[in-house]
């Protein structure tokens, strides 16, 4: 995968097609799923908002993005009702395949989870956090992501509307809905004493 991203941006880059870099921002709901919870019919939800950076030529695109996943549910453990929180946030590199009204996107992430259960500190908690795969907070794990959405443009403007999937190797995934918008820089910003 890693050469593979590597080969298509020297291609992008060397081409004499049409390129534009452009910046933007998502805002939109997710939810998480794992294994350890699916059991127990607990599925957290919350919100989850993020940026890119990304190079475009022609129909396929490079981005850097970071996106923040948010995630809050309840459990019942020992009798009692528990608030779970499964929070990441993700930092990488994927490959934006545009055609006219929607894309697809695929690419590399490394994900820092912060994960808890609100229960008091004993030896309950420690046996429900294995018991729902609670990891460590600061936690560092590597995964992929995949989605696709549809977008429009408007001059230098795009907005569109995304479905990713964040998937956290041995740890489960996030499901995202957002919405967003993205703005090409012009190549004169860029140009000796204009700012």
């Amino acid at each position: 995968m890693r050469k593979l991203l590597l080969a298509l941006t020297l291609l992008m880059f060397s081409a004499g097609s049409y390129a534009a870099l452009y910046l933007g921002g998502n805002y939109g709901q997710d939810m998480f799923t794992s294994d350890s919870l699916k059991q127990y019919k607990v599925f957290p939800k919350g919100s989850t908002y993020g940026g890119f950076l990304g190079f475009g030529r022609d129909f396929v695109g490079v981005e850097g993005f970071y996106q923040s996943l948010n995630g809050q549910g309840d459990i019942k453990h020992d009798g009692e009702t528990y608030a779970i929180k499964t929070n990441a946030a993700a930092i990488g590199a994927a490959l934006r395949f545009s055609f006219n009204f929607f894309y697809f996107r695929l690419g590399l992430a490394s994900y820092t989870l912060d994960q808890s259960i609100d229960m008091p500190v004993g030896n309950s908690q420690a046996a429900a956090e294995k018991i729902y795969g609670i990891e460590k907070k600061g936690t560092v794990k590597n995964g992929i992501l995949y989605g696709m959405g549809l977008h429009h443009g408007f001059s230098s403007f795009r907005v569109f509307i995304d479905f990713s999937r964040y998937q956290i190797n041995s740890i489960g995934n996030y499901d995202a809905y957002s919405v967003g918008v993205s703005f090409n820089i012009p190549e004169g910003w860029f140009s000796t004493g204009k700012y």
